[in-house]
């Protein structure tokens, strides 16, 4: 096993220098140095993972690995890789292209879950309303742009990412990235300035209220709590009242790690103490539909105790439910996972191939004839008589230490390929085919909406 450490400005093979005392992360001058292993090595570098094994190997053989070589193993490699057909885009019209489809497939995902700059700006500020302190205000005269003033909980994160001088409430957060796009060549760029910031789900600030808001739906005791049974009104003819079920879809393989995680929900139709299912168009509109609080006390009341006294029977639908997608969802799960064991199997063997190719190139060879070669000279000079004793006994030691640098030589080409091929047998035999072999569908509720018809006050602003 080789031990690589990465740090911001090299990469060291072996242990770097002034790094007595190994821990994971470990101050060395200004540098970090990392302790990377194996496996996440192979995930990080892809398919320059091979072009880091044969340098590996040329550094263990005391052969010293130029740049001008990486270089060259570099191009070669773009040349054989798969993503040469990406990588080699620089046409216009194909950059134009790529940008579109991109942009569709972005879009689309977002309209799908439902992701919109309106509903992180509704995110933020429901976590904010929970933690009891601060706020999220859009800035006079600039429609989308915002500044936070975080609660005292986040002061730290704040401090740490939307930090632009000594005070953290200059910072402008933007939630729509068309407001901070310039039309370049024909092309939308994104162009943010020094002191805004993007905010999207993986911002650290967006996760830190995502993580606050998940929490809430199992211990909904913070000063604004969050509920997980809700009954809001919606703008909508046509029906007399909705529920909205999320879920979650957890699949688990055989090394019960979860394979796939994923939120979803579905629209049924309240039919007295039944749930009927809705037209997949219907649903998605509602979805895509503002769903608006109720001001009315008196009449919100009303609603609450006619779904309480239908919760049992409608309980035992979504139940059912839940239960007919866990078996369905096993099949589909399999299905998508045994195509990515395909892929990642036909990936792993290249990578175990190439490696396994490493250990017969010429220089391995070349290196025993050439000690063979020594050794034959040695033994014949060893035959010959000597005037002294002291030469004789030099001769023999000289020999003997060739033939130990064979023996070690061929031992460790033994040895590696050995432990490669006993590597590579695991993992295609028994780690890939448990990782992609679903044991079970895990589908619990997430969260639970009653919908019904908004009323003109509800719509009053």
């Amino acid at each position: 096993t080789v031990t690589i450490y990465r740090s911001k400005r090299a990469i060291y093979f072996g242990e770097p220098p002034n790094l007595s005392t190994f821990l994971d992360h470990q101050k060395c001058g200004r540098t970090t140095f990392t302790r990377l292993f194996p496996e996440q090595v192979r995930q990080d570098l892809g398919s320059v993972e091979k072009i880091f094994d044969a340098a590996i190997q040329r550094h263990f053989q005391g052969k010293p690995t130029s740049i001008q070589e990486i270089s060259l193993f570099v191009d070669e490699e773009i040349r054989r890789s798969p993503e040469k057909t990406e990588l080699g885009q620089t046409a216009g019209r194909d950059l134009a292209d790529l940008n579109r489809r991109a942009r569709e497939l972005l879009e689309s995902t977002d309209a799908r879950r439902g992701i919109s700059p309106h509903a992180l700006v509704e995110i933020l500020q429901a976590a904010i309303a929970v933690e009891g302190q601060g706020s999220l205000d859009e800035i006079t005269g600039r429609p989308g742009f915002y500044r936070l003033r975080p609660p005292p909980r986040w002061e730290g994160l704040a401090r740490q990412t939307l930090t632009v001088g000594p005070r953290t409430d200059k910072m402008e957060l933007v939630f729509d990235s068309a407001l901070v796009e310039e039309q370049v060549q024909g092309r939308r760029v994104l162009r943010l300035k020094k002191h805004q910031a993007l905010m999207r789900l993986g911002h650290p600030i967006m996760r830190q209220a995502m993580s606050i808001l998940c929490r809430q739906l199992h211990d909904p005791s913070s000063h604004d709590p969050i509920y997980r049974w809700s009954v809001a009104a919606l703008h909508r003819s046509g029906f007399d009242a909705l529920v909205v079920f999320y879920y979650t879809m957890t699949a688990i393989n055989e090394l019960r790690e979860p394979l796939h995680d994923e939120v979803a929900c579905r629209v049924f139709r309240v039919v007295g103490e039944r749930l009927a299912p809705v037209e997949q168009d219907f649903e998605r509109d509602v979805l895509r539909s503002e769903f608006l609080p109720i001001k009315s006390s008196s009449n919100l009341d009303g609603w609450v105790k006619a779904f309480r006294g239908r919760w049992f029977p409608h309980r035992g639908r979504l139940e059912a439910f839940r239960s007919e997608q866990e078996a369905t969802l096993k099949g589909v799960m399999q299905t998508r996972a045994n195509a990515t064991l395909k892929r990642e199997g036909d990936a792993a063997k290249e990578s175990y191939r190439y490696r396994l190719k490493e250990l017969h190139d010429r220089s391995r060879e070349q290196e025993l004839e050439k000690l063979a070669k020594q050794l034959i000279r040695g033994k014949a000079d060893n035959d010959q008589p000597f005037l002294l004793p002291e030469l004789q006994e030099e001769r023999t030691t000289k020999v003997h230490e060739i033939e130990e640098q064979m023996t070690v030589l061929r031992q460790d080409v033994d040895r590696t390929r050995d432990q490669l091929t006993r590597e590579r047998d695991n993992r295609l035999n028994i780690v890939l085919p448990k990782r992609f072999k679903v044991r079970e569908v895990r589908v619990l509720p997430l969260a639970l909406t009653y919908l019904v018809p908004a009323t003109a006050e509800d719509l009053r602003a």
